[in-house]
Formats: structure tokens, C-alpha cells, sequence
């Protein structure tokens, strides 16, 4: 029965994508998320799916997509139930006519790597792998920074002109910051890829998940450890249960 399913996954989905691609099927016996952090150890990338965006995390916590993002040993790429990513062949566009609705689903954006940044060592390793995605041609790197205003002090702090030029301040501050850790970040196959810096206010969150035109988001974690929700922190934790494009989960050594 496992077989079977292996062939027909092959046939109707990795055929079709990609005719010619090696695809080598592995049949296991182990528990789906053990399988799958034991087989990260010589990958260079895991890919799951997601079934859908829960109301709280814990029902994603016993997921094969959540443990295994949460402990593998190498990247791991959550794909979304509905995501609108692969692209209508021809003839089936033909088939809808033209009254078929063109318009670009969540994902579409496939040069576009957003990546999201803190200045942890987690979100500099993301930043690193963002690079190397984007290092091929016609891609770019979003490198995105969420700005958490303070409360005001004083009721001088909430005259439109003052605020407006202190955001601006700490925008600056902030863009010069990333630059650097763009800099730091770069390798020689990567010096020449664009990077669009997006310093915005508010929550990180909110920022990420509403980069629906990008091809792929990427957070970092914390490390490998027992306990899910401490390792991916409570960014990483919404972006993977809300998203609607694919989320790469980078681990920090």
C-alpha cells in the first residue's frame, strides 16, 4: 500500500512538475515526523505540508509539520494546503476559457525571498539561506524588520511632527542596521544579489503574514530541543500556522 502511494505521488504530481527530475521513493516503518528529522540529517532541505491554519498552536504542536520544523537537522519548507504556487499548464487554462480567473494566487511572487530579521543569531542564520534561495537568476531578497514604537512618554511625543520625525530616526537606525547585517551575511556567491530593506512598524508577524506576494518566507529558530513551542518562538510559531505561502524554517546550530 506504501509503495503504491510512493508511485502514484511520483506519477501524478513529481512527473508532470518536473519531467526528467531523479526521484528516488523510501518506504519507512518509523512514526512520519521521526522519519523525517532522522532523514534531515543528510538533507539539505526537508518539505512538508500544512492541512491549515489552526486556532491555537497546540494543534499544530502534534503535527508532522510542526515537530519536524521544530527538530530537524537541516531547513525545513512548510507548503500550505491551498497554496497557489504551482502554475496552470496550458491546456487546462484553455479548457477554462477566458472568463477564468487569472488573477495571482497567494505565492506567486517566485523571484521574491521575504526573510525576517531581529538581529538574533537565528534570524542572521535565515538571512544566510534567503541569500543562498535567492542567488539565482531574476530572484531578490526582501529583508523585512518589524519596528515596535514605544509608548510615549509625554504628551509632547504625540505631536504628529515630533513622532513622525522620530520614526523616521529610528527607521534610518534601523535600515543602516540591516545593511550591515546584509554585509555580514554575504558570500561570494551571494555579493550580488538585490536586497529590498522594509523597515515597517507594528507587529513582526503582521508584517511577514502579509507578504502574500512572496515566493517564500523564511524565519529562523532557536536550535534544536524538546520542547516546540521555546525552540520556533512565538513569531515563527504564527507565521507556520497562519501563512499562506510556503515558510521555510531555518535551524540555528
Amino acid at each position: 500500500m506504501g509503495e503504491q502511494l510512493l508511485r502514484e505521488a511520483v506519477d501524478n504530481v513529481a512527473s508532470p512538475v518536473r519531467p526528467g527530475l531523479a526521484v528516488r521513493t523510501e518506504l519507512s516503518s518509523s512514526e512520519p515526523s521521526r522519519a523525517l528529522i532522522d532523514a534531515s540529517k543528510g538533507a539539505a532541505l526537508v518539505v512538508v505540508g500544512a492541512r491549515g491554519r489552526g486556532s491555537a498552536f497546540a494543534v499544530l504542536l502534534g503535527s508532522v509539520s510542526a515537530r519536524v520544523s521544530a527538530h530537524a537537522h537541516c531547513p525545513v519548507a512548510v507548503v500550505p494546503e491551498r497554496h497557489g504556487g504551482v502554475e496552470t499548464p496550458p491546456e487546462e487554462r484553455a479548457e477554462r476559457g477566458a472568463d477564468a480567473d487569472t488573477r495571482p494566487a497567494a505565492g506567486d511572487g517566485r523571484g521574491r525571498v521575504v526573510v525576517g530579521l531581529d538581529g538574533s543569531s537565528g534570524s542572521m542564520v535565515a538571512l544566510r539561506f534567503a541569500l543562498e534561495e535567492a542567488a539565482r537568476p531574476g530572484r531578490e531578497v526582501v529583508a523585512l524588520y518589524a519596528l515596535e514604537l514605544p509608548m510615549p512618554i509625554d504628551d509632547t511625543t504625540l505631536d504628529p511632527e515630533i513622532d513622525a520625525a522620530a520614526q523616521e530616526s529610528w527607521k534610518a537606525t534601523a535600515r543602516a542596521r540591516i545593511l550591515a547585517w546584509v554585509d555580514e551575511a554575504r558570500r561570494a556567491n551571494t555579493e550580488n544579489v538585490p536586497v529590498n530593506v522594509e523597515v515597517v512598524t507594528g507587529r513582526a508577524v503582521d508584517a511577514l503574514l502579509s507578504r502574500t506576494d512572496a515566493a517564500v518566507i523564511v524565519v529562523g529558530s532557536r536550535g534544536r530541543s524538546r520542547i516546540t513551542g521555546l525552540l520556533l518562538g512565538s513569531v515563527s510559531q504564527s507565521v507556520l500556522q497562519n501563512s499562506r505561502v510556503p515558510v521555510v524554517v531555518v535551524p540555528n546550530p
